[in-house]
């Protein structure tokens, strides 16, 4: 009891200082509640101090930092000595009878006991509220080498959430300070996937999600990096065993990694459309770092009874997707009133992920066949997207773990093989997927033509509602809508010609003529 009462002084001074009289009141309701807990407690205050103010500690409010003075010290003190030493209850009573040591700053790292307990994953709460009561001023202090702050300490070393909120209620401009290395706080949080410190930090200051780093990574990029080492790690560690995922908000759970992501987009969406020193978006990043763990995911789920069972009950899979759709709804502000298949198509940073596009038309392939609001199919939308197409690239994974799961299919082979009617599906306007395509400006044969046209063959012979030009026509006249280059007037000439090729009678057809009689030649396979 007597230890009770020593402590209620001890922080029932500093708040009579602070001049709170709110802090004062919420104190005394904090004892009067510890006090039936005392007797279960066998308190000393040389052993036990971090175990009972742990229980009884309250959050700090920050004021009057400019009235403690620097502490002088030439020598390191012997508060900073046992922090360093990690004699906890030792510094505890220091601070207690010298609260001056506790503002030493050594002059070659520009170190504090702060930030030296700070840095350590096993500080009690119970040394950071005694260090802050001693020294409130060393929470906004930077250190000498990369300009670090107590608080960019604790994130990076994923201390508890109350050592985050003492920090934050005596110096809340602590989430927007940047150290050495261009990082806040906020990036060394959601690197370490600790989902309560991220949300605290997220309601202090939302405005710091799209701070960038010096090297142009913003929080969300590191989330989706660790996100993508969790999910590597956890089918990695896999060996045969179930796929789950805890249901844990700890720093290293899939779980958490996954729901950092998700909370930086659904406080700032405008995250979703910062680049990083690449060039990269957040979703690229997620679909391409990604990408091999999923293709073992999609691996595993073929092995299964009922692969479709598989990837709508499995937790991680769950999990992936949830994340995955949030960036691509947030990366696409148009895509209210889209499916997600609409979406999918419209997305290049999808569709150069092999596993994402597959993984997408497994879950929701049966939006293929949905008309948006301006009438068309997702694949008029991919179309549309593979106009010009001087960025894209299938993605294919390098590695030969499981090649017999990597046909050499692009984007469209994809959309075509899980409902290949598509191709002779025309769109509000009349127009078909073929004409669509052939329209831009430098068309290309291997990336969408060659796989339309092999689905539908009939499309050759059909006029376009718009130009009523046929498709070798449209590809032809790309050439002349704009000034190519050698290569690319090459690839132009190359789609014409395996056009024409399709149905060689073109080359005896007048535009004049009223129809075309003959049908795509039976003696020419559409091949590469």
């Amino acid at each position: 009891m007597s230890c009770t009462i020593f402590t209620y002084f001890i922080v029932l001074d500093f708040a009579e200082n602070l001049r709170e009289r709110d802090v004062v009141l919420r104190l005394q309701l904090e004892v009067n509640k510890s006090e039936h807990r005392i007797h279960k407690i066998e308190l000393n205050l040389e052993t036990n101090m971090t175990d009972f103010c742990s229980q009884t500690m309250f959050p700090l409010k920050q004021q009057g930092l400019n009235s403690f003075q620097t502490c002088q010290l030439q020598d390191p003190p012997l508060l900073f000595r046992q922090v360093t030493r990690f004699n906890w209850s030792e510094a505890i009573q220091r601070c207690l009878s010298h609260p001056v040591e506790a503002g030493y700053q050594d002059p070659a790292s520009g170190i504090t006991a702060l930030h030296a307990a700070c840095r350590t994953t096993s500080t009690p709460v119970s040394v950071i509220f005694a260090l802050l009561h001693a020294y409130p001023q060393a929470a906004s202090m930077h250190t000498t080498h990369y300009a670090s702050t107590p608080l960019h300490f604790a994130c990076w070393r994923n201390l508890s959430l109350d050592i985050v909120k003492m920090l934050l209620l005596v110096f809340p401009n602590a989430t927007s300070q940047v150290n050495g290395l261009g990082l806040t706080p906020l990036h060394l949080a959601a690197r370490t996937r600790n989902v309560a410190v991220v949300k605290l930090l997220l309601e202090t200051n939302p405005d710091v999600v799209c701070l960038s780093r010096v090297a142009g990574y913003t929080p969300l990029h590191l989330a989706v990096r660790g996100a993508a080492v969790a999910l590597q790690f956890s089918i990695a560690s896999l060996d045969g065993k179930e796929i789950s995922i805890q249901n844990e908000q700890n720093d290293g759970s899939l779980y958490a990694a996954f729901e950092v992501v998700r909370l930086l987009l659904k406080k700032s969406p405008q995250a979703a459309f910062e680049r990083d020193r690449n060039g990269e978006s957040p979703l690229r990043l997620f679909c391409r770092s990604m990408d091999q763990a999923i293709q073992t995911l999609l691996h595993l789920a073929r092995k299964t009874a009922d692969e479709s069972e598989f990837l709508k009950t499995s937790p991680i899979v769950d999990a992936c997707w949830r994340t995955f759709v949030s960036l691509l709804r947030a990366s696409n502000p148009n895509s209210r009133n889209k499916t997600t298949m609409h979406v999918v198509a419209g997305s290049m940073d999808c569709l150069e992920s092999f596993a994402f596009t597959l993984l997408s038309l497994k879950i929701c392939g049966d939006e293929l066949s949905v008309f948006d609001v301006d009438g068309n199919l997702p694949i008029h939308i991919m179309s549309k997207l593979l106009q010009n197409p001087p960025q894209y690239k299938s993605s294919r994974s390098e590695d030969k773990t499981h090649a017999e799961d990597q046909p050499s299919l692009n984007a469209m082979d994809l959309f075509l093989v899980f409902y290949r009617n598509a191709a002779s599906i025309s769109n509000r306007s009349g127009i078909l997927p073929l004409h669509i395509l052939v329209s831009g400006q430098n068309p290309i044969w291997q990336e969408g033509v060659k796989s339309l046209l092999r689905a539908n063959p009939a499309a050759v012979t059909k006029r376009d509602g718009k130009t009523n030009l046929f498709p070798f026509m449209m590809a032809a006249a790309s050439d002349l809508q704009q000034t190519l280059n050698e290569a690319d007037s090459l690839v132009s000439l190359t789609t014409t010609f395996c056009l024409l090729r399709a149905c060689p009678e073109f080359s005896r057809f007048s535009n004049t003529d009223k129809e075309v009689s003959a049908r795509p030649s039976k003696r020419r396979k559409i091949s590469s």
